[in-house]
């Protein structure tokens, strides 16, 4: 989003539109528009915006704000707190890690079975 675009955004906001409708107008990320701009939870070091969004109140709306190559208004919709992961909450997580730790292993393994074949 531009400049002023963003800025026509953040007044839309300050003076009591929606914040979900006026993202949903003014949103030029694809696949965020339909969305509301909604990224949903994210972890707190996951991007410059969701590090952002960590450190605002519940409910605050930033000012525009420069980010990647456009221009950014983040409200922070709601945090989870802190909390130790049950098992089904972790499984996808960690079987995420395994297979990609996997496949690491396996293609490295493969590029050194095809170097000794090679030599």
């Amino acid at each position: 989003m531009a400049d002023s675009m963003a800025k026509a955004a953040f007044w839309k906001v300050k003076y009591g539109e929606d914040f979900l409708d006026v993202a949903q107008e003014y949103t030029n990320r694809p696949g965020y528009k339909e969305k509301k701009g909604v990224w949903g939870f994210q972890p707190f070091a996951s991007n410059d915006l969701s590090s952002k969004a960590s450190t605002m109140a519940i409910d605050s709306v930033s000012e525009p704000f420069q980010y990647q190559s456009g221009w950014s208004i983040i409200k922070t919709l709601a945090k989870d707190s802190a909390h130790v992961k049950n098992f089904e909450d972790a499984t996808p997580e960690v079987a995420s890690g395994y297979q990609e730790a996997a496949t690491k292993k396996r293609e490295q393994d493969w590029v050194e079975a095809l170097k000794t074949n090679i030599r």
